[in-house]
């Protein structure tokens, strides 16, 4: 390098040295793009007219070369270590089956697991169809894929409720209007707080119901439900305090008090909050 930049500061500078092999092309992006510098009129017949940059070399001469010397600063030891051993070609991981079907979740799941880690580099060009297709399919899948996980986790955290009949009941009657009260934790709520507020923006959501809180097969009933945003001017929830991460949903008992299995589906109703967390603490303690 000394021979060929005799009066330059070399402090820091290293020559290196890029040879194509044999049976190889260079990918040259943005080739083709149309150019134009009326600014400098040099720059411009370089580009547009394949005019010699330097003697008889042009700009083709340059790009279709096999071998490439660059002047880089930086050490010649660090230089050498990093270009030592060349990682392979990158391709995205995702294969060549892009078509969507639920039964293939499960492939996703492990897929996804198996190659976690930072977001790939911004791309606007691709080494073939494959590698283009698989961004578009999976920028799309991966989107909501992570919100179809958080609905799993989601429904699968059981909580215990208990029920508040919105009017003033007569001896002997059954009431079939609800606030329904949902204590989750505050961690709970933060942890999903994200797929939360995308999942109950239409406010529906729907209660599962199941005979105790280790029950694991199907609940026995699901009700819909519509979440109460503002708790204010509901006189039989004035007894009942709930916290910021908590719920109160509004549902209408659609059903009969017998379940379909035909054993009585009996529900947690406390006149009070005070009366509830006593039951809880009394059944946790049994």
């Amino acid at each position: 390098m000394l021979s060929i930049f005799p009066e330059m500061n070399h402090n820091g500078l290293a020559a290196l040295s890029v040879t194509i092999a044999a049976d190889a092309d260079a990918t040259i992006t943005g080739f083709g793009t149309p150019f134009r510098n009326t600014q400098d009129p040099k720059v411009d017949r370089w580009v547009n007219d394949n005019a010699p940059i330097v003697g008889d070399t042009t700009l083709l001469d340059i790009l279709t070369s096999k071998e490439f010397t660059l002047v880089v600063h930086q050490a010649p030891n660090t230089l050498t270590h990093q270009w030592q051993t060349l990682q392979a070609p990158f391709e995205y991981p995702y294969g060549t089956e892009h078509s969507f079907d639920r039964k293939k979740l499960d492939r996703l799941r492990a897929l996804y697991a198996q190659h976690k880690g930072p977001q790939f580099r911004h791309a606007c060009v691709y080494d073939d169809e494959n590698s283009q297709v698989a961004v578009v399919t999976q920028s799309c899948i991966q989107d909501v894929f992570w919100l179809h996980e958080a609905a799993r986790e989601i429904l699968a955290t059981k909580w215990r409720v208990y029920f508040v009949p919105t009017t003033t009941i007569e001896h002997g009657a059954e009431a079939r209007s609800f606030y329904v009260v949902v204590p989750p934790t505050a961690e709970w709520r933060t942890a999903h707080n994200a797929a939360w507020r995308r999942l109950v923006k239409g406010e529906k959501v729907y209660l599962h119901l199941y005979p105790s809180s280790d029950n694991e097969g199907r609940s026995s009933k699901r009700w819909e439900c519509t979440i109460l945003s503002h708790l204010g001017n509901h006189g039989a929830l004035a007894s009942h305090p709930t916290a910021a991460h908590e719920l109160v949903l509004t549902t209408v008992r659609r059903d009969t008090p017998m379940a379909d299995s035909g054993e009585a589906q009996t529900l947690a109703v406390f006149g009070s909050r005070d009366q509830a967390n006593r039951a809880l603490k009394s059944s946790a303690a049994n």
